[in-house]
C-alpha cells in the first residue's frame, strides 16, 4: 500500500507576479495532485512518497500522522 504525503497551499497569499494556476502547475511538475479547493481559497494536495523520501522525512510523517489522527477531517465542516 503506497504512503502519501500531504501539502496545502494558501491561494490568497500568493505573491502577485504569478497566478494561483502557476503554483500549481509547479506542485504537479513536482509529482502533487489536487485533492480539493476549499471556499477559503486553501488548496490540499497529496503525492505518494517514495522509498527515499520516505527514509528521510520518517520524523515529520510520523508527527504528521499523530495530528492527522488526532484532529478532524479538514472537509468535514462542524
Amino acid at each position: 500500500m503506497p504512503e502519501w504525503e500531504y501539502r496545502k497551499i494558501d491561494l490568497g497569499d500568493l505573491p502577485r507576479e504569478k497566478t494561483d494556476l502557476d503554483f500549481l502547475a509547479k506542485a504537479g511538475d513536482d509529482g502533487w495532485e489536487l485533492i480539493a479547493i476549499t471556499i477559503h481559497n486553501m488548496a490540499y494536495l497529496n503525492r505518494p512518497i517514495s522509498k527515499q523520501r520516505s527514509k528521510q522525512k520518517k520524523s515529520k510523517r510520523e508527527l504528521y500522522r499523530t495530528l492527522v489522527t488526532t484532529a478532524p477531517h479538514p472537509f468535514f465542516f462542524q
